[in-house]
């Protein structure tokens, strides 16, 4: 309620591509998202996910020893592959048009990413509220 959305006149072509987007902005809380039609919805976030859990597969199946040793290596790893599986999940969700799906992969992802970063650094702690915001409100549009 009391969104402003910016839309194109007309479908945009770029690069063998054809569709439409629009900006959405809730001016009370300043949180916004983009969505875009033509056929990728979903799709894309699938397919990166499924590589981030190839290359942790990949890590934990030729560098175990390093893992062991290494707790930090074993944390990006284990983090990579849930990032990837929430990636997957949002991304179902995405192109199921299913709410549901779309905001629990959403905050596997999410979670992960930012537990990652709060490792490194305090102020990454602060992106979690603002990033979930827009995500929830995307995945309730659908």
């Amino acid at each position: 309620m009391g969104y402003e959305v910016t839309i194109h006149q007309s479908p945009i072509t770029e690069s063998g591509w054809t569709g439409a987007g629009c900006i959405q902005i809730d001016p009370s809380t300043g949180a916004g998202g983009y969505m875009i039609e033509g056929g990728a919805n979903g799709a894309i976030l699938i397919v990166i996910g499924i590589l981030h859990v190839l290359i942790a597969m990949f890590i934990v199946n030729y560098y175990l020893p390093l893992l062991i040793m290494h707790k930090a290596i074993m944390l990006v790893t284990a983090a990579l592959f849930f990032i990837g599986v929430g990636e997957i999940i949002t991304g179902l969700g995405l192109l199921m048009e299913n709410t549901l799906l779309c905001l629990i992969g959403s905050s596997i992802f999410l979670g992960e990413v930012l537990q990652l970063l709060a490792n490194f650094s305090v102020v990454a702690a602060s992106l979690g509220g603002p990033l979930s915001g827009i995500w929830g409100d995307y995945c309730r549009k659908i």
